[in-house]
């Protein structure tokens, strides 16, 4: 009885281990997103302030889970060839405190500044886009 219990015990330990092993099997995806530069938006600001990539970077944007008012991430100003419908569909997030997914990717090389448009003169970001081979965070906003 005592060596069934031991096997069962290391057969389901076993079982739990495998799925996390290897570069391609479930945890790649969180892998992947752990090189997207990542903004957080708080309470009155964006962290960093600024940030410069490289084209076709995708930017994950987090809401704080200690947010209390209601935010978004606007585009005010972007690139000259980015079209009318392109910044409604890929550069305005929803607004809301907490939970809320924004992950823009950025095809087109230039200055991209965004605002909360709750808080426009507290929340502002810049974005450079340029055909640099490393992406790298800017300013952090003191807390």
């Amino acid at each position: 009885m005592r060596a069934g219990l031991i096997a069962l015990a290391v057969g389901a330990a076993a079982a739990i281990a495998v799925p996390a092993t290897g570069a391609t099997g479930p945890l790649a995806p969180h892998a992947e997103r752990a090189k997207s530069p990542r903004v957080t938006v708080a309470d009155y600001y964006y962290s960093p302030t600024s940030l410069t990539i490289k084209k076709g970077t995708k930017v994950r944007f987090k809401w704080a889970p200690t947010n209390t008012d209601l935010h978004d991430v606007w585009l005010t100003k972007g690139p000259k060839k980015l079209t009318k419908k392109q910044i409604r569909r890929d550069f305005r997030s929803a607004t809301g405190s907490i939970g809320v997914r924004f992950n823009p990717t950025f095809e087109r090389r230039g200055s991209y500044s965004f605002v909360c448009t709750l808080h426009r003169s507290a929340m502002r970001l810049t974005v450079e886009v340029n055909g640099g081979k490393k992406a790298r965070g800017g300013e952090e906003r003191e807390r």
